[in-house]
């Protein structure tokens, strides 16, 4: 058995004594960003490079170490169970970079939302009880209006949007706290890095869509109808809400 360190000369000498041993597929599994300097490595010097969820390849039977995973890894290659994150011969590496910056500063932008969160609450205002998400239309105009200085709660109130379940007067209720400097201070900052969050997103979604557009072009399959429903019985329509982070263009038409 050999080791490696985590230089990028001990991941040289690693591709060459995996070259020596006739390995020609590699299997990664994609840990935080851990993979990615391995990845690039691999790639550049000529092997085929699985990257995969490791959510799918987590159910190891018996006993966990290091070894093992690795050789369940293999198994689940070999028999073509997993599927890769990033095709393996693309020349993807660089769209996988941009996934992986993405989800990081969707995560930073979790955290000014929460740190905001945090700052209403020292100050008894209890918005986040009333909204299901301060990130939302209606919280974060109320939020800005309180940063340009507004504190009454009926006025900002009025920023409801028709689709909150919450009433204007509820709301109002919500509002009545206690505007303590500091954590009115906190809140401004967190507010301008959530603008900051959004603009850096943008710029992920912006490169994503380049990148996506330089990816050969998919075989589509032809999609079999649903089956008929069966006499008797109703369908419930199933409404998929879009999500927050989805990116700003049509991934399917890239």
């Amino acid at each position: 058995m050999q080791s490696f360190g985590c230089f990028t000369a001990d991941l040289h000498r690693m591709a060459a004594w995996l070259k020596q041993c006739s390995v020609k597929t590699v299997v990664l599994q994609s840990t935080g960003v851990y993979w990615i300097p391995v990845y690039d490595v691999l790639e550049q010097r000529g092997f085929e490079v699985w990257l995969v969820n490791a959510r799918e390849t987590r159910n190891l039977p018996g006993r966990k170490s290091d070894v093992q995973e690795s050789q369940w890894l293999l198994k689940l290659h070999t028999y073509g169970f997993i599927a890769a994150v990033v095709p393996a011969g693309g020349g993807n590496t660089g769209l996988a970079h941009v996934l992986a910056g993405t989800g990081r500063i969707r995560a930073a932008g979790r955290w000014c939302i929460q740190r905001m969160q945090k700052a209403l609450t020292e100050m008894n205002v209890q918005l986040a009880t009333v909204l299901s998400d301060l990130s939302g239309v209606t919280g974060l105009q109320i939020l800005r209006a309180v940063v340009a200085g507004e504190r009454d709660g009926q006025r900002l109130a009025e920023f409801r949007d028709p689709n909150v379940k919450a009433s204007k007067e509820t709301i109002a209720k919500s509002l009545e706290g206690t505007w303590l400097p500091e954590q009115l201070a906190i809140l401004k900052r967190q507010l301008a890095d959530w603008d900051h969050v959004q603009s850096q997103m943008a710029a992920c979604d912006r490169d994503l869509e380049a990148r996506m557009k330089q990816l050969p072009a998919a075989e589509v399959k032809a999609v079999e109808p649903p089956p008929p429903p069966v006499a008797g019985q109703r369908r419930k329509r199933q409404r998929k809400k879009a999500s927050k982070n989805q990116p700003n263009f049509d991934l399917a038409a890239s």
